[in-house]
């Protein structure tokens, strides 16, 4: 049975389609955290703020900030809703007769996160179809623009990649005052769509996204680059090529530092290792860790580590063991993703290498059990 968070949001996320926004607001504030929580969340802000209902967009703020401080759109807007400004529009700020950024016409807003949004375009040079990834600057200078340029710096380092599970990216450049990505358009959908659905993936389909993902990733980390933000949400199936592509470096971790002397990171708190939630220094098994969360919530419809709140999921994902009650798995897989939910990086896998080399050695024992039933 599927638990009452996820009904509850379901709930909520109707609600939000039928414009009931105080109704969302208050049944929203009802919900434990979780990622999904954040996405109806933003979703609704926007929705509020577009009706200019600033005071229940103001307490919705407040009161995401307190599981993720770190969310700059949702601490800013608060600012902003607070000083009585005219909220900053993320839809980028384009020409007045066409919906041209650069070299890209926009054909439609395809997803929106806390701070970009992506678009269907098509490049008028070539005349293929892109997304375009388009990050808001929020201020003059300042963490803001460090970001910005910490954000360009990644993509750089991501298109030089050649992989046919890391999608490709073509440009990335400032654009009047903020900064774009464009990259491979996907006709697919990402893996978080089959948790909205509650159609959870099969061992088969598990064996094959972690191979997928794990080939991507021994390809980035043998570059320095950590994804950083290993999720659901940044797993696309595209359909037409019927493989699985890792997306959204945009957490992107290579060790640059901002001014400060301070590594810049980001991500997803329900998916982050305990390492990466403490800030200490990362390494591939970080995303090691990010995978198997994913793959855990992806068999089972559930999050191996939950909290009520941002320091109560801290503390899961530092402490807690995973329930080992919602697997129907072959020991081997299961055994595959335990070990790289291991609390400390050296009791995980070695590296992406390891681990993928452990998968396809499951598959084949697999594979082998089903000839023999024949």
């Amino acid at each position: 049975m599927q638990d009452q968070k996820t009904l509850s949001l379901d709930e909520i996320q109707k609600l939000v389609e039928q414009r009931e926004l105080k109704t969302a607001l208050f049944m929203l504030k009802q919900c434990p955290y979780s990622d999904e929580l954040l996405e109806v969340g933003y979703e609704l802000g926007m929705l509020l703020e577009s009706g200019k209902h600033w005071a229940s967009a103001l307490n919705l703020y407040h009161w995401l900030s307190q599981f993720d401080p770190g969310l700059s759109d949702f601490v800013t807007r608060v600012e902003e809703i607070r000083q009585n400004r005219e909220p900053v529009q993320f839809e980028i700020r384009q020409d007045e007769t066409l919906n041209i950024v650069g070299h890209y016409e926009l054909i439609k807003k395809i997803a929106r996160g806390a701070t970009a949004i992506v678009y269907e375009a098509t490049d008028m040079r070539t005349g293929n179809l892109v997304a375009l990834k388009v990050m808001s600057s929020q201020s003059e200078g300042g963490v803001e623009q460090e970001r910005i340029d910490q954000w360009l710096h990644e993509a750089e380092v991501v298109s030089q990649f050649e992989h046919e599970n890391i999608v490709k990216i073509h440009d990335a450049a400032r654009y009047r005052d903020t900064a774009f990505i464009a990259m491979d358009y996907i006709h697919g959908y990402p893996l978080s769509m089959r948790l909205r659905k509650r159609d959870y993936i099969t061992v088969g389909e598990c064996i094959r996204i972690s191979k997928s993902v794990l080939s991507a990733l021994v390809v980035a980390h043998n570059h320095g680059v950590i994804h950083g933000d290993i999720k659901p949400a940044n797993i696309m199936y595209d359909e037409k090529l019927d493989t699985y592509i890792l997306t959204d470096f945009g957490a992107a971790y290579t060790g640059v530092k901002n001014k400060q002397g301070n590594n810049i990171i980001i991500g997803t708190p329900s998916y982050m290792s305990p390492e990466q939630l403490e800030g200490k220094k990362l390494d591939g098994r970080s995303d090691l860790f990010s995978l198997a969360v994913s793959l855990y919530h992806l068999l089972t419809g559930y999050q191996p580590f939950t909290g009520d709140n941002l320091f109560e999921l801290k503390q899961s994902i530092i402490n807690d063991e995973p329930d080992l009650n919602h697997f129907t798995l072959p020991v081997g897989i299961m055994e595959v993703i335990m070990k790289a939910l291991q609390k400390k990086t050296y009791m995980r896998f070695a590296d992406a290498q390891q681990m993928l080399s452990a998968v396809e050695y499951c598959e084949a024992q697999l594979l082998e059990n089903l000839e023999q039933k024949k």
